[in-house]
C-alpha cells in the first residue's frame, strides 16, 4: 500500500511556516490571558510532523506556554524511538499518549502486542522527572 496525501499544486513552504508561526503566536497570547498552555501533537500529515519540527517551532516562538503532546505510536511511525522522544522533549512534554504499533509501523495494534518499548519509555519519563499526563490509546480488534 502507498501512503497518499492530497497536496496542492504549488507549496510555498516559507509562507506556510510564517503563517503558522503567526497563528500560533496569536493563540499563545490568548492562552496566556487565561493562564493556559498551548499544546500541539505532531502527525506525519501536518506542518509539525515530528518532535524535531516541534523543536524548530519552539525555537522560533520561544514561549514556555508552547508545549507538546507526543504519541508513542505516531512517533514510531515517524521513525522516532519513543524513549528518545521523551529525553529530547523533556522540558516541553506535557502529555504522552501510549499507543502500540506493528513491526512495520503500518498499523496500530493492541497495547503490548507491537514494538513500542514501554519499559524504556517509562524509564525515560522517570529519568527526566516527567510531571505531565500519560494516556493509553488502545486499539480493539
Amino acid at each position: 500500500d502507498k501512503i497518499r496525501l492530497q497536496t496542492p499544486d504549488h507549496v510555498d513552504w516559507p509562507q506556510i511556516w510564517t503563517r503558522l508561526t503567526g497563528v500560533l503566536r496569536e493563540c499563545l497570547v490568548r492562552a496566556r490571558r487565561y493562564n493556559l498552555d498551548l499544546l500541539v501533537e505532531p502527525h506525519y500529515h501536518s506542518i509539525i510532523p515530528d518532535t524535531a519540527t516541534f523543536q524548530l517551532m519552539w525555537n522560533e516562538l520561544g514561549d514556555p506556554a508552547f508545549q507538546l503532546t507526543a504519541d508513542t505510536g505516531w512517533g514510531s511511525q515517524q521513525a522516532e524511538y519513543p524513549p528518545m522522544m521523551v529525553y529530547r522533549m523533556q522540558q516541553h512534554l506535557k502529555i504522552l499518549q501510549f499507543r502500540d504499533v506493528d513491526g512495520q509501523t503500518r498499523k496500530f495494534v493492541p497495547f503490548g502486542e507491537g514494538v513500542v518499548d514501554t519499559e524504556a519509555v517509562v524509564r525515560a519519563l522517570k529519568d527526566v522527572g516527567f510531571t505531565g499526563y500519560v494516556s493509553l490509546e488502545e486499539v480493539f480488534m
